[in-house]
């Protein structure tokens, strides 16, 4: 059940995809968690061209993640380099990556 309300909470902070399907161009998104007996959270980024965007929270039934704004870099390859870099950084803080969150 868990799983389920995760997994919800993860498609529900991507939000639509309509500009990207049009493009034939569609964003990658990584998701981590991060869970202890006293606590979880989820940490999420998504590489959409040269601009990245994190959001993160409790991992909740019914909570709502907080979405940072996203970050614009001057060029698709140093956005690739700072997708790379965060996922890195939050595995090295013990988070757990379940992989590529599917698009819709």
């Amino acid at each position: 059940i868990r799983d389920r309300y995760v997994r919800e909470a993860a498609v529900a902070a991507l939000g639509e995809m309509g500009e990207h399907a049009a493009s034939g161009v569609l964003p990658i998104t990584t998701y981590l968690e991060y869970v202890e007996p006293s606590k979880s959270k989820f940490w999420m980024i998504t590489l959409d061209g040269k601009t990245t965007s994190v959001t993160f929270g409790k991992i909740a039934h019914g909570a709502a993640g907080t979405e940072q704004a996203p970050k614009a870099h001057e060029s698709a390859a140093k956005a690739r380099a700072f997708y790379a870099k965060q996922i890195a950084a939050k595995e090295k803080q013990g988070f757990t990556s379940l992989g590529l969150v599917p698009e819709r």
